[in-house]
């Protein structure tokens, strides 16, 4: 499912669920966008089926999902943690996203798409 607009996702989903991926303190606004950029790749590499939006704000990327399975897929290689409920969520969770945190996700997505090459096809 493609990427929504903030806004319209947060009209269109009654309480969805929020991962909340930290940046690193001192992100300037090339660091915050390139960090979106990353996020985005991945949740493009998941092949997510519900919808989804993400917002950058201050030196968070908050990204909101319909699906509780999809917002946990997303957040498994960012080990994002589960955090306490909040009114407007149904579910939050926390992570980091550093330079360890990206070459690991890099890494895991990267074997996964050479498993997948390696697959003979379905007869």
């Amino acid at each position: 499912m493609p990427l929504e607009d903030w806004e319209a996702f947060q009209e269109a989903h009654h309480r969805p669920h929020l991962v909340i991926v930290d940046l690193p303190r001192k992100s300037d606004a090339r660091a915050r966008r390139l960090g979106l950029a990353f996020l985005e790749r991945l949740a493009e590499r998941l092949r997510l089926p519900g919808p989804y939006a993400m917002n950058i704000d201050g030196t968070d990327i908050k990204v909101a999902f319909e699906s509780d399975l999809d917002a946990r897929r997303f957040g498994e290689p960012l080990m994002a943690r589960p955090r306490g409920k909040e009114a407007a969520w149904a579910s939050t969770a926390r992570c980091s996203l550093d330079r360890q945190a990206k070459r690991r996700i890099t890494n895991a997505l990267r074997a996964a798409h050479l498993k997948l090459a390696k697959r003979p096809p379905d007869d």
